[in-house]
């Protein structure tokens, strides 16, 4: 798109943000829309607001990351997640430092899936993330779903999770001050007899 370009209407995954439902103006709400594979660093700031209108993959030979700034609201379309280093590396980092970072089900939405890291993750880290339900995908039934991904999180609050609030799977995490409420399932969920072992999984101060 430029200045002055006609808008597009359009939906889906290949929507672009600005005239989705088609009613002749500009949608509110909707901000930045991202979908697909992030295959090199990436970053999405507090600036304006983000939208998940499809899954988006942080994965590739060249390990990206992608950097969610402190501040910053992403939004997510029904049944759509952030799926991390799961079939090559990738990393995500959350800086929610300050004002924190902000996951939801956009306005039309009920559900979505939450944030998934697996085994290509390790380098991840999540400060100061909030989840708004999540937990949606069966198949990761979590807000967050941790698999085999040595993951640091860090003053975040998963709320209203529809399944799980965390699933932990063959992985040693690093949670600290970490509040989990209100899962329809459990809190935190460990797919294998260790990971609550003192060698496996490290949880400090959190409510649960």
């Amino acid at each position: 798109s430029y200045p002055g370009a006609e808008e597009i209407c359009t939906s889906g995954c290949s929507a672009e943000g600005v005239d989705n439902d088609c009613d002749g103006t500009a949608d509110e709400g909707r901000g930045l829309v991202h979908s697909g594979v992030i295959s090199a660093d990436e970053t999405w700031d507090a600036t304006t607001d983000h939208y998940v209108a499809c899954d988006v993959w942080v994965h590739d030979t060249s390990g990206p990351v992608l950097t969610i700034e402190d501040g910053a609201v992403v939004y997510f379309a029904d049944g759509t997640g952030i799926y991390v280093g799961f079939s090559a590396a990738g990393d995500v980092d959350v800086q929610g430092t300050s004002a924190g970072v902000r996951f939801e089900p956009a306005p039309t939405a009920t559900t979505f899936d939450g944030l998934h890291l697996f085994y290509y993750a390790t380098g991840s880290v999540i400060e100061g993330l909030t989840i708004d339900g999540g937990g949606y995908n069966s198949s990761y039934p979590a807000a967050i779903y941790i698999s085999q991904a040595d993951v640091e999180i860090t003053d975040s609050t998963l709320d209203g999770s529809d399944r799980h609030g965390m699933y932990i799977y063959n992985a040693e995490p690093l949670i600290t001050g970490t509040t989990i409420q209100n899962a329809a399932s459990n809190g935190i969920y460990c797919a294998s007899t260790s990971c609550l072992d003192s060698t496996e999984a490290s949880f400090i101060d959190n409510t649960i």
